[in-house]
């Protein structure tokens, strides 16, 4: 599928979106324009996983700055992995000259990440001083795609991820209020208990469909205009793998890695090593090589 010349717009419609779409070139390299005076207190405790002694799998390490405030990030790796931690604040302003090109009409995103043949893991912080919303854009052609969120002050988002050939993982904040959408054509689709629990199928066809998480009066971002049209400006996921399965999870809960890294490490150098083979053999998802992050 080809791809655009330039880092994605914004947009948050409704309809499913061709998620393989990602940018040609990124100006700058990387997230060299930031602002603020760094990540405030605004943090809430969440779940973190020790390392276990003697576990035979490592997760791949993040090595940015995440506390410092970015806005209009655009990433592309050929043949890399993308990792790595950022502060996103969209009220961040970047000169026009560090930003990569775009075209007439277009509205930049503020995080845009792409491999063609690694993973995508990212850490996201979402932290301004006024109310506003992120767009975030995530994509692999042949690697898995992990997105974490796991603080946020004063920030929606939206979230549009997709791989070609590996598995789509969002890991969002407890308090997600909003749509998603999802399709993979050869995988499976997964919730995690807690989010299955504040869930409604909206639509649903085999592994294809809408849902909302989250109480829809409650959320309080729904306006309806004059037209009968529904502006949301709320949190929102778009989620797609042609050949990878799909999980959401909320931040604040073990990774599905954590987890079979504690089984492993609980069963001792042998047992362990016949889990994780037994895994892997079995297809259970396992995510040492997915997430690059706990």
């Amino acid at each position: 599928m080809s791809s655009p010349s330039e880092c994605p717009k914004a947009k948050s419609d409704s309809t499913f979106l061709e998620t393989s779409r990602v940018p040609e070139e990124c100006a700058g390299g990387g997230p060299s324009v930031f602002g603020g005076q760094g990540l405030p207190s605004y943090n809430v405790a969440t779940h973190s996983d020790a390392s276990v002694p003697g576990s035979p799998i490592q997760e791949p390490q993040v090595t940015t700055f995440p506390s410092l405030r970015v806005n209009h990030i655009c990433i592309k790796e050929q043949t890399n992995s993308v990792k790595g931690e950022w502060t996103i604040d969209p009220n961040v302003r970047v000169p026009a000259s560090l930003m990569a090109g775009m075209q007439e009409g277009e509205e930049r995103v503020n995080l845009a990440l792409h491999s063609k043949n690694g993973s995508v893991a990212g850490k996201i912080r979402l932290i301004s001083d006024l109310p506003s919303k992120s767009f975030i854009y995530a994509s692999s052609q042949n690697g898995s795609v992990t997105m974490k969120f796991p603080v946020r002050h004063n920030q929606r988002f939206y979230l549009k991820a997709h791989s070609q050939n590996g598995s789509v993982t969002a890991r969002i904040p407890p308090d997600f209020q909003g749509p998603v959408t999802f399709m993979t054509k050869n995988g499976s689709l997964k919730f995690s208990d807690r989010v299955e629990k504040r869930l409604a199928h909206l639509t649903r066809s085999d592994n294809a469909g809408k849902a909302f998480i989250g109480s829809w009066e409650a959320s309080g971002n729904a306006d309806i205009g004059a037209g009968g049209g529904e502006d949301w400006a709320g949190d929102e996921l778009v989620l797609s793998s042609e050949g990878g399965s799909i999980r959401i999870e909320y931040a604040d809960e073990p990774s599905e890695f954590s987890k079979v890294r504690k089984e492993i490490a609980d069963a001792g150098p042998i047992g362990g090593a016949f889990k994780y083979a037994m895994k892997r053999f079995s297809g259970r998802p396992f995510m040492g090589s997915d997430s690059g992050q706990s």
